[in-house]
């Protein structure tokens, strides 16, 4: 077994790789919960759980018909839509100086803006 990272407190830290590459060799026949627990000195109880998360996200995913993103890609999104919120909530006034600081996306005569301009 691979040597993996530990916390402060001396619990070791799994990457996702690691837990549903153990989970898949369960699921494949390789090896037996309690075989494998043995093995990787893990356990049985906390594969049992990564087992129980891996069917759960899989069923989830399929019943909602919908494609499961990562936790942080929907932290991101959320604080975008925040700022948007924001922004939406600010007064009229606030937002006339933000465009002025920003500069007209269009030259004073109605063109695009060329390098000159730039």
């Amino acid at each position: 077994m691979g040597e993996h990272p530990r916390k402060a407190d001396g619990r070791r830290v799994f990457s996702t790789e690691f837990k549903r590459a153990t989970v898949q060799r369960i699921l494949n026949g390789e090896k037996t919960l309690a075989e494998l627990s043995r093995v990787l000195d893990i356990s049985p109880g906390l594969i049992r759980s990564w087992k129980r998360f891996a069917e759960s996200g899989a069923t989830a995913a399929v019943q909602a018909n919908e494609d499961v993103v990562p936790a942080s890609q929907l932290r991101e999104a959320y604080a975008t839509l925040r700022e948007l919120e924001r922004a939406l909530a600010a007064s009229p006034a606030d937002l006339r100086g933000r465009i002025l600081t920003r500069g007209p996306a269009v030259g004073a005569k109605g063109g695009k803006r060329g390098e000159a301009d730039l």
